[in-house]
């Protein structure tokens, strides 16, 4: 088992006592000592509870914070994750033109720069 950041997602649903999430976090720290969160997912989990004023699980989150390890992310990580992002975005696109009968030939010009986006995505590290 390798060491890894949890998701939001994942934090979320462990907060909310998803029995198999909460089966996979018992098994991961059989192994480590504590959950990594990044700051990111922190902050999303942060920000959405006092959105919704949930000062109990608040609370709660914040220790669960104390006992885990919180960890910063790299300029370059974040900028790796907003490439991903858009190309994600512009592949969501072409799906949904598709879907609908879109013709391929007559956005060809843009499918191809999806194609050279995802070329060059998948060359960078």
């Amino acid at each position: 088992m390798k060491r890894c950041t949890l998701d939001t997602n994942i934090i979320t649903a462990f907060m909310k006592n998803d029995s198999a999430v909460v089966r996979k976090i018992s098994d991961y720290l059989e192994v480590f000592d504590a959950l990594t969160i990044n700051i990111i997912s922190y902050y999303e989990i942060l920000r959405g509870l006092k959105d919704l004023g949930k000062a109990d699980k608040l609370r709660k989150f914040e220790e669960f914070m104390q006992e885990n390890e919180l960890i910063s992310i790299r300029k370059e990580t974040v900028q790796k994750a907003a490439e991903i992002y858009a190309y994600l975005q512009k592949a969501a696109e072409i799906y949904a033109y598709l879907k609908k009968g879109g013709n391929f030939d007559r956005r060809r010009r843009h499918f191809n720069s999806l194609y050279c986006s995802c070329r060059r995505f998948s060359s960078c590290h």
